[in-house]
């Protein structure tokens, strides 16, 4: 626990993603809200293969919140339409 305790912590608020053939890189930073730019603070690179647990971690983890506390609200831009 006491390693865990030496990891940096950072809120974050915008994300940049990117991939190629042999990785992906997230980025995260910090948008504030009177500026389009934003601060990058940290850059995860991991696998096609890891991103993609990643995505299925984070879509199960999300779904069981949203049963247990409601459902999070999304902004028009990113709702899934239907064709």
């Amino acid at each position: 626990m006491e390693e865990e305790n030496r990891l940096p912590v950072y809120y974050d608020n915008s994300v940049n993603v990117e991939a190629s053939v042999y990785d992906v890189s997230i980025t995260c930073g910090i948008r504030l809200s009177d500026k389009k730019a934003y601060d990058p603070l940290s850059r995860i690179i991991m696998s096609p293969q890891h991103a993609k647990v990643l995505a299925k971690i984070l879509t199960d983890t999300l779904e069981q919140y949203e049963k247990d506390l409601g459902e999070l609200p999304m902004p028009p831009e990113f709702r899934k339409t239907e064709n």
